[in-house]
């Protein structure tokens, strides 16, 4: 019994060894990465559309539309949908005055009925893609801030 439990323990041990070496072999690799930089006279014309579907996220909805606007992307390659999930609180209100002309509104309400369905977060991003114009879709949740120049 002792012989079993001390090969496991060796067993263990070499394995363990071998993923920290694997490991550390990534994270040196990944060091060694050169950082990327946009080029010096990069114009960028993918259009982008994000989309923020929004359940009563008063307390955080500027914040992140207001990064969001911050960037130094072309005006007119953006646009920022962002879908109302039948909030009880000022998310609408507080996305309709920002009065930005890339940040459009959405209320789900007015696709589906609540109760219609279990996966309103999904179903908003649905109808926000349905109604993007950009050729690249990115999503992110109302809570988040962009940092600049992403």
């Amino acid at each position: 019994m002792e012989y079993y439990f001390n090969a496991h323990l060796v067993i263990s041990a070499l394995l363990t060894l071998g993923y920290i070496v694997v490991m550390y072999q990534y994270i040196k690799g990944w060091k060694m990465l050169p950082t990327w930089e946009v080029p010096p006279h990069y114009i960028p014309h993918t259009k982008v559309s994000i989309i923020i579907p929004a359940r009563d996220e008063e307390k955080s909805i500027l914040n992140c539309l207001s990064s969001i606007v911050q960037q130094n992307y072309p005006t007119l390659l953006w646009e920022v949908i962002v879908v109302d999930d039948h909030s009880t609180d000022q998310t609408v209100d507080l996305v309709s005055s920002l009065a930005h002309p890339n940040v459009k509104l959405l209320r789900l309400a007015d696709f589906v009925q609540e109760g219609e369905t279990k996966a309103y977060k999904k179903k908003a991003i649905e109808v926000a893609i349905a109604a993007s114009t950009g050729s690249l879709i990115v999503t992110t949740d109302a809570d988040c801030v962009v940092q600049p120049n992403c």
